[in-house]
């Protein structure tokens, strides 16, 4: 049984048989060496330097293990938000550029990350990392074939997360552990647990959705 960690900020040694997509910012392009999955985008939250960051992301998005672009995205939560705008457009353009999905961090700006998608004709796949909206957003989200990933959240069973993750199809779903310090491992129990399924089972849907994802 494989698990796959598909959002992760920590170089991890293996633990079970598991697979880990490591979120590097350009910023610390060094990294990029250290795990065979990268993903690289500038996060809203770190966009003082955007000019330069997006100059050392377009020439290093191209290498093979970089998979996706991102995490990017939108945070209404934080300053600048205009500048998050041409941020975030910058890194649609540039996957669309190179032909990889785009890792999507999302923060009460469902609707503006959405018009800018549909906007630039975007139509790769596309992953919003650490989902944590109602069950009605998660459908919105899915009906337009993009991806939810689930992490820590699926411990507050109160939550409308989990309400989420109990309506969402099996092939619209990833798992991550973020900055956590969960195991990958434990958040696919956990998620067993919701679905009242085995890990297995979720390992499964999982891996043929990161085949599909990444036509791996």
């Amino acid at each position: 049984m494989l698990y796959i960690d598909i959002h992760t900020h920590k170089i991890k040694c293996a633990q079970n048989p598991s697979l880990s997509v490591l979120n590097v910012f350009p910023a610390d392009i060094s990294s990029v060496s250290k795990s065979k999955f990268v993903t690289l985008g500038i996060h809203p939250w770190y966009i003082s330097e955007a000019e330069a960051n997006l100059k050392t992301l377009s020439e290093y998005v191209f290498l093979p293990n970089v998979i996706a672009v991102g995490e990017t995205g939108l945070d209404k939560l934080r300053p600048d938000f205009e500048k998050q705008i041409d941020v975030f457009r910058a890194h649609i353009r540039i996957a669309q550029q190179v032909h990889k999905p785009l890792i999507i961090h999302c923060v009460r700006a469902y609707q503006d990350v959405t018009e800018l998608l549909l906007s630039e004709k975007f139509e790769l796949p596309v992953i919003f990392h650490w989902f944590s909206g109602s069950p009605q957003l998660a459908k919105q989200l899915t009906d337009k074939g993009w991806f939810l990933s689930f992490g820590q959240s699926l411990f507050d069973l109160e939550s409308k997360t989990v309400r989420a993750f109990k309506a969402v199809p099996l092939e619209f779903i990833f798992f991550e552990t973020d900055d956590s310090d969960y195991e990958i491992s434990e958040i696919y129990e956990q998620a067993a647990f919701l679905r009242n399924c085995t890990a297995e089972n979720l390992s499964d849907s999982i891996s043929k959705n990161f085949q599909l994802f990444f036509q791996r």
